[in-house]
């Protein structure tokens, strides 16, 4: 999986999954405030799962895989922050 992002507002961002043929589907917006905090850092080893520093909803970045379809979080660190 390969990802791009493209700001959409000021201080907020739309991250998208690009796909066969130029196409993207846009999996996560990013709103202000924690653009400085929140990106994806890698993939899982199947290349599906975005492994991300996310602060979205919270006072403390978290490490975490976002599933692509539906958006949820799994924290990957004990305590789940960083």
């Amino acid at each position: 999986m390969q990802a791009a992002s493209t700001k959409i507002a000021p201080g907020s961002a739309k991250v998208f999954q690009l796909r066969a043929r130029g196409s993207r589907l846009p999996f996560m917006t990013i709103p202000p405030g924690n653009l400085d905090g929140t990106e994806p850092l890698g993939f899982s080893a199947d290349g599906e799962t975005p492994d991300m520093r996310d602060t979205r909803g919270r006072n403390k970045t978290e490490f975490c895989a976002t599933d692509v379809a539906t958006e949820p979080r799994a924290k990957l660190l004990p305590g789940g922050t960083m």
